[in-house]
């Protein structure tokens, strides 16, 4: 090439010798060129580097996978003489509320019967401290409450959702020092409260989710008291044990808007549970109120969090929530969330029982919030301190467990200071290699594009090859039951890509910047000498930081991830020859150690909640397209620096592609054989059936039906191409069902839609007799009246024997005596109230304004958790896989109409 071409891309003198004579042609022929490459560099120098790599990123990985999964040390009954908290004891509770009571759905006998357990456990702790004339004492308070709440459904939506509760009830035990227990003394936002709830699912047991907070509550305060050697407690602490949580969050609304102390607390510790096993996860903190992750960075001596986690919920991309945000919504109460992950296909379901519940878990769990309650209100006064200093209630923290040993803490702000840091000092790197002639820049700005577009081309790819399972072989979830081969298929398609694409990329761009032409296109990259490297790896610098500077613009704290890769960048430019090929294995294996440490815990958290996720997420969501993308693009960004080092070597990089090819297909092959993903022990297939009963005035059956809806993408339906409940295929129907004024379905969803859409109903004989007598609701109009151009109406609402009730009608309100916040109309300009009660509560009644002058429709449902002959029935025909939550619906229609 001639001198004056080198200057249009812009290269000093210097660069420009050096870069021409690392292109020089050969003399004779490409093999010449083969026989110098394997002179310099034998094949079995190269497979030794390539071992090195591969054997100490195993072993990155695999200590990198100890530090998120290894559990603590169980403590025993009998070696928590010295009141440590002990799982073997706490075990016991969480066995009885889960094997000897069972399904604790709100508003059953049962649930009574746990709260009534709890009571006299606290009560024999309480006797306990009196008989040993322990340091603390213990009071205890039941709290029935009603009450009304309305809040946004997500943070991007203008509807609304309005909950009504009658008669809820929480169990509150308070734990402070003998001599001082009145809480009138105490200053306000002083107090710590410790939640967990009662309740479970309707149908499960509820072992894991919430029994297994309801056993360390308890051991906390029995370990607490026997215990004479703990720092004095500086301010009670408040012991909720709240009633419920699984309908709509009603008892922690009920505490926080009913109890008359609440204006003393400033903290809350909420306990929650997602899964069976692992560890107990601080996924929130805050919001704001940076001083709660530090003391649990204090605090803990087995951490495990994630701030991840916490941008994750922030971004509402899990589709639930828990008691941390009634206390911050509704009373401004930071807190500290802790759940466990993992496990999740039994979460809700009648096989969350005490056989899945590990005891390491259970071990966790008491350990950290124990250590939690001693640094927020005994070892020092963490809450009073934060609230008297404001500064430290707007601040945001960045969080995250380094292997379980420590936790890094620290102020948002400051991290960015040296994220901008660590972003100028990449530029500068970058800037001094080319100005002292060693880099091409124009090469290192043409490979930039190469990362982006590998990293786009994966994730389109995989989410493609999602599409294609789904659609066209009709393998849907066949990884389901087998977590790691969501992770073989999706990773090992994307590696192959990359592995594929990134050499070939990389190799017509050093070819176009050369002027040259090769006839193997796919050999050419690892075959150049080592100046081609320094380039690449300064590209991939680049990429890195480009990462960090999205993370931060958009306010993701985990923008840590790609810092430290930045960091480990700039070390490795500073310290070692980038682009001596001698040095490329160590140069990888230094830029995996913080990929190792920090992103592969974050996947491994990722993957083992949005797998079991995809069995409960429901049928309109195409599961294996979401994962794809996921798995592939995690595997992808965290493997970047091995595939160039291992790029540098030919012959082994050629087999190792080969080898990952292979895996894929055998994946494949094993997910093509996969026909049903469940089996009956761990991973159930839900499904969820409302038997549906329209009456009429008199109390008899208009029409009925046997509705079923799948959960996860392998839709129950008629024309279904997944036959995964053959026994019940040839009853199902498709029919479009619609009862009452407002036009509903059976599973409310017209406030989405405008048009029904088609629903999916058993055939099975129905009979057409209701199976609870007088199971109707009722309504009766106690006032109407107008008054100064204002029309009031008074309703009282029977709902005969239900567990849970919901009502709609299409009023334009002026205001009503639920709430001083008014809902919002749906699409189709009426509105829908939720309304919980327990199984012997009194009739309800409530009162609105209106201007409207036409009769007001009522559309009134009593639902029933109980079976009827009909479920129980379609229970017997279903596979043992099949795991099913049930309803009885009762559904009336009212006109109230104003007589001039």
């Amino acid at each position: 090439m001639e001198q004056k071409n080198w200057k249009a891309f812009g290269l000093s003198k210097r660069s420009t010798e050096r870069f021409t004579s690392h292109w020089k042609e050969p003399k004779s022929s490409s093999r010449i060129s083969n026989r110098e490459e394997r002179t310099q560099w034998s094949e079995t120098k190269q497979w030794l580097h390539v071992g090195f790599i591969l054997l100490t990123s195993s072993f990155l990985i695999g200590l990198s996978y100890w530090g998120w999964s290894h559990e603590p040390q169980i403590v025993s009954d009998n070696e928590a003489t010295l009141g440590y908290f002990s799982a073997e004891r706490a075990f016991q509770h969480v066995d009885y509320l889960s094997s000897k009571i069972g399904p604790r759905a709100f508003g059953t006998r049962s649930l009574e019967s746990a709260q009534k357990y709890i009571w006299q456990q606290v009560e024999k702790i309480q006797q306990y401290a009196r008989d040993h004339s322990a340091d603390y004492s213990l009071q205890l308070e039941w709290q029935t409450v009603s009450g009304t709440h309305i809040t946004q459904r997500h943070g991007r939506s203008l509807s609304t959702s309005c909950y009504t509760y009658q008669n809820v009830t929480n169990i509150i035990a308070i734990l402070c020092n003998k001599k001082v227990c009145d809480l009138r003394e105490e200053r306000d936002r002083s107090l710590l409260v410790v939640n967990g709830h009662v309740d479970s699912a309707i149908g499960s047991p509820g072992a894991s989710d919430d029994a297994i907070a309801c056993g360390v509550m308890l051991e906390m305060l029995f370990s607490w008291i026997r215990n004479p050697n703990r720092n004095k407690l500086k301010h009670p602490v408040i012991f909720l044990f709240n009633g419920a949580e699984e309908t709509f969050l009603n008892g922690a609304h009920g505490f926080v808007t009913g109890w008359k102390w609440i204006a003393k607390v400033g903290a809350l510790l909420n306990l929650e549970s997602s899964g069976s096993g692992g560890l107990a996860l601080l996924f929130r903190s805050g919001p704001k109120n940076a001083w709660l992750s530090k003391a649990y960075a204090k605090a803990v001596t087995r951490p495990h969090a994630s701030v991840v986690a916490q941008d994750i919920f922030e971004k509402e991309l899990i589709p639930s929530e828990t008691d941390f945000r009634v206390f911050w919504e509704f009373a401004s109460i930071p807190g500290i969330d802790l759940a466990n992950y993992i496990n999740g296909e039994t979460y809700h379901t009648r096989r969350d029982a005490i056989d899945r519940v590990t005891w390491g878990l259970v071990q966790h769990m008491g350990d950290s919030a124990v250590q939690l309650v001693e640094q927020l209100v005994a070892k020092e006064d963490m809450i009073v301190d934060a609230y008297e200093h404001f500064e430290y209630q707007d601040e945001k923290s960045i969080y995250y467990d380094v292997l379980g040993l420590i936790t890094v803490y620290g102020l948002e702000k400051y991290w960015n200071v040296c994220f901008i840091i660590l972003l100028v000092l990449t530029f500068q790197l970058v800037m001094k290699r080319v100005r002292n002639g060693r880099v091409n820049y124009s090469l290192v700005l043409c490979f930039y594009p190469v990362w982006i577009v590998s990293c786009m081309l994966t994730f389109l790819v995989s989410v493609s090859f999602g599409w294609f399972l789904h659609s066209v072989l009709k393998r849907s979830m066949s990884w389901y039951g087998k977590v790691g081969l969501a992770e073989w298929i999706f990773g090992s398609l994307g590696l192959a890509l990359v592995m594929k694409l990134l050499p070939l990329l990389l190799s017509y761009i050093s070819m176009w910047m050369a002027g040259r032409k090769v006839d193997n296109v796919s050999s050419f990259f690892v075959s150049t000498k080592s100046t081609i490297y320094e380039p690449i790896w300064l590209s991939y610098m680049l990429f890195e930081a480009t990462m960090l500077v999205l993370f931060v613009s958009f306010r993701l704290r985990l923008s840590y991830l790609p810092a430290w890769d930045v960091l480990c960048s700039l070390l490795v430019g500073h310290l070692l020859p980038l682009g001596d090929k001698r040095w490329q294995f160590m140069i990888s294996i230094i830029h995996f150690i913080p990929i190792a440490l920090f992103r592969l815990p974050c996947g491994y958290m990722a993957i083992a909640t949005f797998v079991p996720m995809m069995g409960r997420i429901g049928d309109r969501m195409i599961s294996d397209m979401i994962i794809g993308g996921l798995c592939s693009l995690f595997t992808v960004l965290s493997s970047f620096p091995l595939i160039i080092g291992c790029m540098s070597y030919s012959a082994p990089f050629h087999y190792i592609k080969r080898l990952v090819a292979l895996l894929f297909c055998c994946s494949l092959v094993l997910v093509t054989m996969i026909r049903i993903p469940y089996d009956a022990d761990r991973y159930p297939k839900r499904l969820y059936c409302n038997h549906l009963r329209v009456m009429d005035t008199n109390g008899q059956i208009e029409q009925q039906g046997l509705f079923l809806r799948g959960l996860d993408a392998r839709k129950v339906s008629p024309h279904s191409w997944y036959n995964d409940m053959p026994s019940i295929q040839s009853f199902l129907n498709e029919t479009k069902f619609e009862w009452g004024y407002m036009s509903s379905d059976p599973w409310n969803d017209d406030a989405k839609k405008k048009e029904s859409h088609p629903v999916v109903s058993c055939t099975l004989p129905l009979s057409t007799k209701p199976w609870k007598e007088n199971a109707a609701p009722q309504l009766v109009v106690l006032e109407d009246s107008w008054n100064d151009e204002q029309r009031v109406v008074r309703v009282k609402l029977s709902f005969p024997g239900g567990n849970m009730a919901r009502f709609s009608f299409n009023a334009s309100l002026l205001n009503w005596s639920l709430s001083s916040r008014l809902p919002r109309p749906n699409s189709k300009g009426f509105m829908t109230v939720r309304h919980l009660r327990c199984h012997d509560c009194d009739d309800f009644e409530f009162s609105f304004t209106t201007k409207d002058r036409k009769a007001i429709a009522f559309d009134l449902v009593n639902i029933l958790f109980s079976w009827d002959k009909e479920l129980e029935q379609l229970q017997s025909m279903l596979p043992v896989y099949v795991t099913m939550n049930h309803c009885q619906s009762y559904c009336s229609s009212f006109l109230v109409s104003h007589d001039e």
